[in-house]
């Protein structure tokens, strides 16, 4: 049963190349600043939200947060990718939803 939920349930990254005032809005809704991304780690972001569907990541409103002035891209990894630092892979990249 965990190793089920692991794969059903991730976490939502977003790294950003600039916030703008995206910030308050995305704290109201309960994100996590994580540390600032490094270019290097693929699995790096700067803002996360953890125990989330996939069905959830395809709902984001990227739109509204490129309203508020954020540029960058978002990903979903799974729970087991989290625990791991396994990398994103190719599906998961082709997926990826551009805040522009």
């Amino acid at each position: 049963m965990k190793t089920q939920s692991a794969y059903k349930l991730g976490w939502i990254g977003i790294r950003s190349e600039r916030t703008g005032m995206a910030w308050p809005f995305l704290k109201r809704q309960g994100w996590m600043r994580s540390t600032p991304a490094q270019l290097n780690n693929r699995n790096a972001f700067n803002f996360i939200r953890p125990c989330r569907t996939h069905e959830e990541f395809l709902a984001l409103d990227v739109k509204r947060l490129a309203s508020l002035g954020m540029v960058g891209i978002a990903f979903w990894i799974t729970d087991a990718q989290w625990g791991k630092n396994a990398p994103i892979t190719d599906k998961q990249w082709e997926e990826r939803r551009v805040i522009e």
